[in-house]
């Protein structure tokens, strides 16, 4: 009488199993590699889903009013009392100088965590030096002293406008300049400045669905593609596990074990992002082997 062979459980049943069935991982070196790299490939994709989920969009709708509120104050920041003059390449203004319009004024940081705001602050610091949030400029308007790094660290602020260039913050501290020489002469009130940064959002939202396809698409690539080269390390520590068990598996049983052990590590880092706790060194490698070495020790034993 001819030996059954044993059913491969389709996707979702293969993740389950994934995590422990001792006759599941019996059978993986005998299955093709395609096989264990679509599993990849599905299990990747969905999880980035799950993802994308718990930390873009179930932060967004609890925070939905805070941030409309954030956008909207970002789109209207021009103050009401400020005219900017630039003609024939000179820049002027109907306010008393140096002028400020702070960073907090634009976006709350109060309301930020303070975890991200520390990170905020380290990576601003690496451009102006020490800032502090509270005290940071978005921009510094003064026409009438000129330009000296010196200065523009004293002002603390992303962008200075001078008499003849605009001076944005840039990396190692130093600023990229953009000359006003050919610029339009043109006169920038709170009513024209408004517009313009309506019109900027506007366009800017009609392409945000395209952009979020695109990142979403790019993160799912390059997670494959590390996963894949991940999985060649991962397989040589199958193959000195497999020699210390004595089992039947090369370093290519191994990789192929790979795609379906690094299931329970990839669920359990995505409650740890979910709930904001740090992953130890090498935690997914450590949970994926335990998981292989327990169902195929398991397997073993049941013969």
């Amino acid at each position: 009488m001819a030996t059954k062979t044993p059913t491969v459980p389709g996707f979702f049943k293969s993740v389950p199993a994934s995590i422990y069935s001792p006759s599941f991982f019996a059978g993986i070196a005998g299955r093709s590699f395609w096989r264990g790299f679509w599993y990849l490939v599905g299990f990747t994709f969905l999880t980035l889903l799950v993802g994308a989920f718990v930390i873009l969009v179930l932060p967004y709708l609890a925070h939905r009013d805070q941030i409309n509120e954030t956008i909207e104050n970002a789109l209207h920041f021009y103050p009401e009392e400020l005219v900017v003059t630039i003609q024939d390449g000179k820049a002027s203004t109907n306010v008393q100088e140096p002028y400020f319009i702070k960073f907090n004024e634009v976006i709350p940081t109060e309301t930020w965590n303070e975890e991200f705001k520390e990170g905020f602050e380290v990576g601003m610091a690496m451009k102006a030096g020490e800032v502090n949030m509270e005290e940071f400029n978005l921009i510094v308007i003064d026409t009438t002293t000129p330009f000296s790094i010196e200065k523009f660290k004293e002002y603390q602020a992303v962008a200075w406008l001078s008499a003849d260039a605009v001076y944005v913050l840039s990396e190692n501290k130093g600023a990229e300049i953009i000359p006003l020489a050919e610029s339009e002469n043109i006169l920038i009130n709170k009513t024209l400045a408004d517009e313009g940064m309506e019109g900027i959002w506007s366009a800017f939202k009609g392409f945000l669905p395209f952009i979020v396809i695109l990142g979403f698409l790019f993160v799912f690539v390059f997670i494959v593609i590390f996963r894949m080269a991940y999985l060649l390390l991962f397989a040589l520590f199958m193959l000195i596990v497999s020699s210390v068990m004595k089992l039947p598996y090369d370093y290519a049983a191994g990789y192929k074990i790979g795609f379906y052990a690094m299931t329970l590590s990839t669920l359990v880092t995505i409650v740890f992002l979910a709930l904001g706790i740090s992953e130890f060194f090498f935690m997914g490698t450590i949970i994926s082997l335990l998981v292989a070495v327990i169902n195929l020790d398991q397997a073993k034993k049941q013969g």
